[in-house]
């Protein structure tokens, strides 16, 4: 039975506030669309081990360039694999529970080549093996550098985590 797909609401787009045909434009064509959680979203990995991704969290989805997007559209068939490749890649972990109401933070401190086996995994089981998946690799190889670390450095020590409230206290490292 195929997992719910996650509660995504859009968030507003700046493109509505700019002035001019020239800056709306300009806006429209450098914006990518987000979604944001509506609720915690519960996702089974392919070990079978369940996590937890917050309300409120927002993702732009498959986040390939533009020019790729006939190919690899945002909201496409890599919707859910791109929803955890990007908590995963802000957070530094995935949140699951941990048994006793709480969440312990899973694969925290993993590479990013994890996280990218992981992503090609989930694409593999959603969207199967076809054109989305084929191209999907390389094109992450190519353009995620930039969000890892960037995401990377804000996880340091004396930086901002930006981890969600409800896991806060959970230290549990279970890097495999």
């Amino acid at each position: 039975m195929p997992e719910a797909m996650p509660p995504l609401v859009p968030v507003s787009l700046p493109v509505v506030r700019q002035p001019g045909f020239w800056r709306c434009t300009f806006a429209w064509l450098s914006t990518r669309r987000r979604w944001r959680l509506e609720q915690d979203w519960t996702y089974t990995l392919p070990d079978g081990t369940s996590i937890v991704l917050p309300a409120g969290f927002v993702t732009d989805g498959a986040s390939a360039p533009r020019l790729l997007w006939p190919l690899i559209p945002p909201s496409g068939p890599l919707l859910v694999p791109s929803l955890v490749h990007d908590f995963a890649y802000r957070h530094g972990y995935l949140p699951s529970p941990d048994g006793n109401g709480g969440l312990r933070r899973l694969h925290e401190g993993a590479p990013r080549r994890h996280w990218d086996w992981l992503f090609h995994e989930l694409a593999r089981i959603e969207a199967g093996h076809n054109l989305f998946t084929l191209l999907a690799g390389p094109v992450m190889r190519l353009f995620g550098w930039h969000a890892w670390r960037r995401h990377r450095h804000q996880r340091r020590p004396g930086t901002s985590d930006q981890a969600p409230p409800h896991d806060q206290g959970s230290e549990e490292n279970t890097v495999s």
